[in-house]
């Protein structure tokens, strides 16, 4: 019996630039997000605050590629759930490698959860925080 694992990312950030659109030569849609998440902590050594950006790649397939093609732009926040790709390529003679998190099977999905947008899509309404919870909480968690 083959033994499956579990590959799933979740991660929500603001995106850096408008969505990249490409098709393939069957006419599926890929949409590109290049996605910013940041962390912050206070250096126990010096007090101040200190800050971490990390930039995601986010590959979006099928007709959810579409619509965020049409809804979302730069600056727009978003819940991104998908599985981490690992891939080579050579260029130039040298071997590449690089990692995206691919949104495209079952339970899948990006969401809008605020930020500049050109219309709100019925779909991508939703938001990620549960109700009577603030997402702005206090960076100086004591654990």
């Amino acid at each position: 019996m083959a033994k499956r694992g579990i590959n799933d990312v979740v991660i929500v950030g603001d995106m850096g630039s408008d969505p990249e659109v490409r098709y393939t030569p069957n006419g599926d849609t890929i949409t590109t997000l290049s996605v910013a998440t940041s962390e912050s902590w206070l250096d126990k050594n010096t007090g101040q605050k200190q800050e971490k950006t990390e930039w995601h790649r986010v590959s979006v397939f099928g007709k959810l590629a579409e619509s965020i093609a049409k809804y979302l732009c730069k600056g727009s926040r978003v819940y991104v759930k998908g599985s981490l790709n690992y891939h080579s390529w050579e260029k130039a003679g040298v071997k590449q490698y690089g990692v995206d998190i691919r949104v495209r099977d079952f339970g899948h999905t990006v969401q809008w959860l605020g930020g500049k947008k050109t219309e709100q899509p019925q779909a991508q309404a939703q938001s990620a925080t549960p109700a009577g919870m603030d997402d702005n909480f206090d960076d100086d968690i004591p654990f």
